[in-house]
């Protein structure tokens, strides 16, 4: 049996029609058929119900995916058990959108020229969806948004990135906070102005507070693992402003603040600033806490020791900016069939396995835990508490 036409019916399975599966695979729609028709013959039994536009598999078809998807992945990793060192073959990994303009690109630079051997796979989705690729084993390693869990002790996670909440505002229209200032900066070369403390539109939190409660907000999605830290800070300013819709894709939300149609809080990730035409970034965390966009904690770049200090340097002081901080991790197994082409990604990332690779702690037993919120080291033995959805 051919794992290739295993893994086009696997991909017509997850896309839901022939015609998207072809387009994934590279191939026809003609060939994409052919391939699950020779399955069919080989099986004996019809594995898709074929309507108009779409396709979905048969109850003998639903049976089969476990172990096909465990075949193909197998047949996946020959190739690096070719290889010695282990860089050599498919690594599958998946990533926020986010993740994917922002950390990715100068990833696969770096990947590309260090270990040509590796062909990376790049597969986009939500947080959750994310998550549960890479505890089923779907994918190698995964970038998203920390989870408002403990993670089993069959994954570990490795801290990349703390984002820290930002006020996203028009630059122009009736929804500015900043009436003194018209048009863009120009010394913003085209990208979103950031404000800092001498030019904040409003110094004053309970100023701010009353300008906000009246607002048109956008809301990054609450249900989303990354959305929760904006809707927890509304909740600890007392502040609810008219929800104009929810969303859970942050390159729109900022186009539509832009565009005037309200205000936004978002992570400051890698590269927003690119995207925010029209917008005004506010940090709403010291910036002694948490920095502004241009230097948000980039935590691979540092030693172990270094990151320590930083992320741990004043408890009390650093509470706030962490509490509404959006956290970026490298998800993997704890025992990953690849650790080679892992350990590589790693690097291109800039971490490596001396930095805040989770687990249970050697000196306590299997069964101590971290808690989800410290950023050096977080496993945890809690399964999964609840089943949203989100970046």
């Amino acid at each position: 049996m051919d794992t290739r036409y295993l893994r086009s019916l696997l991909s017509v399975i997850d896309t839901g029609s022939i015609a998207e599966a072809a387009r994934v695979e590279g191939l026809t729609a003609a060939a994409v058929g052919q391939r699950v028709q020779a399955l069919e013959r080989q099986l004996g039994v019809p594995l898709l119900s074929r309507a108009r536009h779409t396709a979905r598999p048969t109850e003998a078809c639903l049976n089969l995916v476990p172990r096909a998807r465990h075949i193909v992945r197998e047949a996946a990793r020959l190739a690096a058990d070719i290889d010695p060192g282990g860089v050599r073959g498919t690594l599958r990994v998946g990533a926020i959108s986010t993740a994917l303009t922002g950390l990715m690109p100068a990833t696969l630079r770096r990947l590309t020229a260090d270990a040509p051997g590796i062909k990376p796979v790049i597969v986009p989705g939500t947080s959750r969806e994310l998550y549960e690729g890479v505890a089923d084993g779907s994918l190698d390693a995964a970038l998203l948004a920390a989870p408002p869990f403990g993670l089993p002790r069959t994954l570990k996670a490795r801290t990349l990135r703390e984002e820290p909440l930002m006020l996203v505002t028009p630059l122009q229209g009736p929804y500015r906070l900043d009436a003194s200032r018209r048009g863009r900066n120009p010394d913003a070369g085209g990208q979103g102005v950031i404000s800092t403390p001498s030019n904040a539109p409003h110094r004053s939190p309970d100023a701010l507070a009353r300008m906000l409660q009246s607002l048109p907000y956008i809301r990054y999605d609450p249900q989303a693992w990354g959305g929760r830290h904006a809707a927890r800070w509304l909740e600890d300013q007392h502040i609810a402003p008219p929800v104009v819709c929810d969303l859970d894709a942050l390159e729109t939300i900022v186009m539509l603040v832009s565009d005037g149609v309200g205000f936004s809080l978002l992570p400051g990730w890698h590269g927003i600033e690119r995207l925010a035409h029209g917008c005004r970034l506010t940090p709403l965390t010291p910036a002694s806490e948490a920095g502004t966009v241009a230097d948000t904690t980039h935590l691979a770049d540092r030693t172990g020791a270094q990151r320590r200090a930083d992320t741990h340097p004043h408890a009390e002081s650093d509470g706030d900016a962490r509490r509404y901080a959006r956290r970026i991790i490298l998800l993997q197994a704890m025992l990953p069939d690849r650790p080679g082409m892992l350990a590589a990604f790693a690097s291109a990332l800039g971490i490596d396995d001396e930095r805040s690779a989770s687990g249970p702690s050697p000196s306590t037993g299997p069964e101590a835990t971290t808690p989800i919120d410290d950023p050096a080291t977080i496993s945890a033995t809690a399964a999964p508490r609840d089943d949203r959805s989100g970046s």
